[in-house]
C-alpha cells in the first residue's frame, strides 16, 4: 500500500464531487431559464442517461449565449463522466494486487461495503497497526464526539469535524446501508 494508491482513490472521490457540481449548475441553468423536464426525465432514475443528455443538448434556451455556456457544461460532464468510469476501472485493477486482495476480498464481504469503500479503507488506514487502540483509531477517523468540560461540568456533543475526511464518510455511509437514517 502506498501513497500513489492513496491519490488515486482520492482523485476518483474529487471526480464524483465535481461531477455532480456540472450537474447541479446544468440544473440550475435550466431552472433560472424556465426550463421543465418532459415526463419522461421527472423520475430520477433517468436523470443523466444518455437520453437525457441528447434532450439537454435539444433544449433552446432562446439566448445563443446560453445555448454556448449549456454545451460546454454538457461537455464537461461527458468528459468527468468518462474520467470516472476509467479510474474505477484503475481502481478495480488495483484492487486485484497481492498488497490489495484479499483485504478487499474480506471487507466487501461486509454488508455496505463495495468496491471503492473497500479500497478507500485500505489506503487511507494503510496499516491499522500504526495506531494504539481504538479511541487513537476513532480520533483519526474524526468518529469522536465533541467535548466542552469546564469544572464539574462536561457537555459532549455531535462527531468532530477533524479526522479524516474520506474515511469518516466511507464509514458513516457503509454504515447506512444496514441502519438508514
Amino acid at each position: 500500500m502506498n501513497l500513489g494508491d492513496r491519490i488515486l482513490v482520492r482523485t476518483r472521490r474529487t471526480l464524483v464531487r465535481d461531477l455532480s457540481r456540472y450537474k447541479h449548475r446544468i440544473k440550475g441553468m435550466l431552472n433560472f431559464w424556465g426550463v421543465r423536464y418532459p415526463e419522461l426525465f421527472i423520475r430520477n432514475k433517468t436523470h443523466w442517461s444518455k437520453r437525457f443528455i441528447t434532450w439537454l443538448k435539444e433544449v433552446n434556451l432562446h439566448n445563443p449565449s446560453a445555448r454556448i455556456a449549456l454545451d460546454i457544461m454538457i461537455d464537461q460532464v461527458n468528459q468527468l463522466r468518462e474520467a470516472q468510469l476509467d479510474i474505477t476501472r484503475k481502481i478495480r485493477i488495483l484492487s486485484r494486487d497481492l498488497n490489495y486482495k484479499q483485504s478487499v476480498d474480506i471487507l466487501v464481504s461486509i454488508p455496505g461495503i463495495g468496491l471503492i469503500a473497500a479500497m478507500t479503507l485500505l489506503t487511507e488506514i494503510e496499516n491499522i497497526h500504526r495506531f494504539y487502540n481504538l479511541d487513537h483509531f476513532c480520533s483519526f477517523a474524526g468518529l469522536i464526539p465533541t467535548s466542552h468540560s469546564s469544572g464539574d461540568k462536561d457537555v459532549t456533543g455531535s462527531i468532530t469535524k477533524r479526522g479524516n475526511k474520506a474515511l469518516k464518510t466511507i464509514l458513516i455511509e457503509s454504515v447506512w446501508v444496514n441502519f438508514p437514517p
